[in-house]
């Protein structure tokens, strides 16, 4: 996989009604320009690969994101297959 780049953070709420979810602010600053250069491959019309990630950064009560949001490209080279065992037919029995 390619390097990863911090796109940005989600956190979690609650609405009104009890119910649990989650919601973020992405933005193009200096601050995630290498992500933000990911994310315009979309635009393109490449893939991307989204990861989130629990931040193991944050403590009860502050104010920085549960979910860390990071975006990387997506490896076009073909994989190398692992053989597969082989068939009954295959046999020499």
């Amino acid at each position: 996989m390619s390097e990863m780049k911090k796109l940005g953070g989600i956190w979690k709420s609650k609405s009104k009604a009890g119910e649990t979810y989650l919601s973020g602010i992405m933005r193009n600053d200096e601050y995630n320009r290498e992500a933000i250069a990911v994310v315009e491959q979309l635009v393109n019309g490449d893939a991307i690969k989204v990861l989130l990630f629990p931040n193991k950064n944050k403590e009860k009560g502050d104010k920085k994101p549960d979910i860390n949001i990071f975006v990387a490209e997506v490896d076009e080279r073909p994989r190398e297959r692992k053989a597969s065992p082989p068939q009954e037919e295959d046999l020499p029995y």
